[in-house]
C-alpha cells in the first residue's frame, strides 16, 4: 500500500500547469513593476512633447468652433477666408473679420455682446495663465516678523 518513498519536491498531482518556484516573479508581479517604474520614470522626467502635440491640433478644432459658432450668429459671413483655407484661420484673423462685420446698432446688439463676452473671456484666460506663471516662479519666503 505505501510502496513509494514520499517526495515533496516532486509530486505528481492534480496541477495541469507549472507553479511558479518561490523567489520568482510571476508574469503579474512583472507588469506591476514595469507599470510602477513607467509611472516613476514619468513622475521624475516628464515628457511633455507629446502633450503640446495634442494641444496644437486641438486648437485648430477651437478655432472651427468658434468660426462655426460666429457664422451661425451672423458675426462673419461665408466670405471668411479661413472656411475655404483652413491654413488661413488664426484667432487673430478670425477676431479681426468679425470685429469688422460688427453693427453696432439695436438690431446688432446681441452680436456685439457675443463678441465683447467671447473676447472678455479670452482676456480673462490670458490673465488667469499669467498670474499662475507668476504665482508658480515667485518664491514669497518667510512671511516677515
Amino acid at each position: 500500500m505505501f510502496g513509494t518513498n514520499f517526495d515533496p519536491f516532486n509530486q505528481q498531482g492534480p496541477f495541469k500547469g507549472q507553479r511558479p518556484i518561490a523567489g520568482t516573479p510571476t508574469e503579474q508581479q512583472g507588469k506591476q513593476k514595469s507599470q510602477t517604474s513607467k509611472i516613476l520614470r514619468y513622475m521624475f522626467n516628464p515628457e511633455f512633447g507629446e502633450d503640446i502635440k495634442n494641444m496644437r491640433g486641438s486648437h485648430g478644432h477651437f478655432l472651427k468652433l468658434i468660426c462655426n459658432i460666429f457664422l451661425q450668429t451672423g458675426l462673419i459671413d461665408a466670405a471668411y477666408p479661413g472656411l475655404a483655407d483652413p491654413s488661413q484661420m488664426g484667432l487673430k484673423s478670425l477676431m479681426e473679420y468679425a470685429y469688422r462685420n460688427l453693427r453696432f446698432t439695436r438690431e446688432g446688439l446681441p452680436q456685439v455682446l457675443l463678441f465683447f463676452a467671447f473676447a472678455g473671456s479670452l482676456v480673462v484666460v490670458g490673465l488667469s495663465v499669467l498670474f499662475f506663471i507668476i504665482s508658480i516662479g515667485s518664491n514669497p519666503g518667510r512671511p516677515p516678523r
